[in-house]
């Protein structure tokens, strides 16, 4: 870990981002509060690439969000309100990201299937002009 100093503010930075992505995922993952992520991007400095850094937070984020699901119920919501959100932040990390990761999550708990979500889904991503 690496510090800097700002106008008498000392941060911590890790040297490899992915390290970095996968720490923040996880603070807010266990902050357990549906979070804005436009409000929580409004909280980077500017010269940081919007894409680059929520994609890897956001899949992180949301594999933590998926391993908890089992079946139908409370976290299975959680998780879908999550993928809209984050789609509708940013649908090209709903594509190539999010997406596969609800994919497999049906595979790996075939109840959770949902039909009319994987619809809500594709609208996010063609409304974005984005190949699905």
């Amino acid at each position: 870990m690496t510090t800097y100093v700002e106008n008498e503010t000392i941060y911590y930075r890790f040297i490899h981002d992915k390290i970095f992505h996968f720490v923040v995922s996880s603070y807010l993952y266990n902050s357990n509060k549906q979070r804005d992520f436009n409000e929580l991007n409004s909280h980077l400095r500017e010269n940081r690439d919007k894409q680059s850094y929520w994609s890897d937070v956001i899949e992180f984020w949301g594999e933590f969000l998926s391993d908890k699901v089992t079946g139908k119920g409370n976290m299975l919501e959680r998780y879908k309100d999550f993928i809209l959100s984050a789609g509708a932040f940013d649908a090209n990390i709903l594509k190539n990201r999010l997406h596969s990761q609800w994919r497999r999550l049906c595979d790996r708990v075939p109840s959770v299937t949902d039909l009319e979500f994987n619809d809500r889904l594709l609208i996010l991503i063609v409304e974005d002009n984005i190949d699905p």
